[in-house]
């Protein structure tokens, strides 16, 4: 892992870092917010691509074709299964 550039304005601040190995650049952009003295982040930029919108645009479409309800219903189903397969880890 290698640190860039950091850049701060106001409460929000840009931290760019990169995921280096032998064959790859892999550039990781943390965007973040200070909240009552601290910082937290709130999206990540991975080769350009932000999570936070990568997931807006997939929620956007089940609420288009699947009303707010089947949003909430794939929400819960994501929920259960982690809670699934997190549970399945622990009896190993």
């Amino acid at each position: 892992m290698k640190y860039g550039e950091e850049k701060i304005t106001g409460d929000r601040a840009k931290v760019e870092t990169f995921i280096v190995t032998q064959n790859t650049h892999i550039p990781v952009t943390y965007k973040l917010r200070r909240n009552e003295g601290k910082w937290f982040a709130y999206d990540v930029v991975i080769e350009g691509v932000s999570l936070v919108s990568n997931y807006r645009n997939t929620y956007s479409g089940i609420v288009k074709t699947e009303g707010i309800g089947g949003l909430l219903d794939s929400l819960q189903g994501s929920i259960e299964n982690y809670k699934r397969e997190r549970d399945a880890k622990k009896v190993r």
